[in-house]
């Protein structure tokens, strides 16, 4: 439960006196601070690792880093949706992601790279709307046992997880993950602990049934806010929602 308004005031004035960083704005101050329950030495523990993450990882540069055209097919998202309150949707077709393939041919930086400039870009995107958090539809069509029966792939996998939840905290408003095969069980027990309980409170997970999962979306993102990708990779059950409800 978050403190009253007055009270949160104060906590991030503390907050902000103790880090003394102009470049870090209140509104990321608060976000960590929300994330360790306004444990203010907690938050300054877990701001000071994500700032020197970003500053290993070059994070600053990844909207203007050249992705290879053969790693940008292999792993294709869209950040061109909104939902009905303006909040930018994320679209991540993970099931169409060739990981495993892509690290045998030895691509491992460059498929890095890629999802933190996709992060990037998101959060860019993000600035241009009147919200700080955003949605994401996670969609597991295509994932097959062979894709994820592979130690680097999990690896790399549990990484995103990991470092998502340490440098990027209250960003997520909700996750809808669509076509999960039953692989999904094998893997999640693995990325469950990496997500804390706020985070998994936002998730829903629907199996392949879109007349389970396609109401579900459609009740927060409209018709035309939904992200090119899914549209296109879903053009058959979006026109049979338009007939059923028209």
């Amino acid at each position: 439960m978050l403190p009253d308004h007055s009270v949160e005031s104060q906590l991030l004035t503390e907050f902000r006196e103790a880090i003394d960083d102009p470049q870090v704005d209140d509104a990321e101050l608060r976000r960590f601070l929300r994330a360790r329950n306004h444990d203010i030495g907690k938050a300054m523990e877990m701001l000071r690792k994500s700032l020197e993450w970003r500053k290993a990882v070059k994070f600053e540069e990844a909207t203007t880093w050249k992705i290879p055209p053969e790693v940008q097919h292999a792993f294709p998202y869209f950040i061109d949706g909104l939902d009905k309150d303006g909040r930018i949707v994320f679209y991540f077709p993970i099931g169409r992601w060739e990981v495993r393939k892509m690290l045998a041919n030895g691509y491992k930086t460059e498929m890095e790279k890629l999802i933190y400039s996709s992060m990037a870009n998101l959060l860019k995107t993000i600035d241009d709307t009147a919200h700080e958090q955003f949605l994401i539809i996670i969609d597991l069509a295509g994932l097959t046992y062979w894709k994820v029966a592979h130690f680097e792939t999990m690896q790399m996998v549990l990484q995103v997880f990991r470092e998502y939840e340490q440098n990027f905290p209250e960003r997520l408003d909700k996750a809808l993950v669509i076509n999960s095969p039953w692989v999904l069980n094998c893997i999640f027990p693995m990325v469950k602990p990496l997500l804390t309980g706020t985070t998994l409170q936002k998730v829903q997970i629907f199996d392949s049934c879109a007349d389970k999962y396609l109401p579900a979306i459609l009740d927060i993102i409209p018709i035309s806010g939904l992200p090119s990708g899914f549209q296109e990779y879903n053009r058959e059950i979006i026109q049979a929602q338009i007939i059923t409800t028209n």
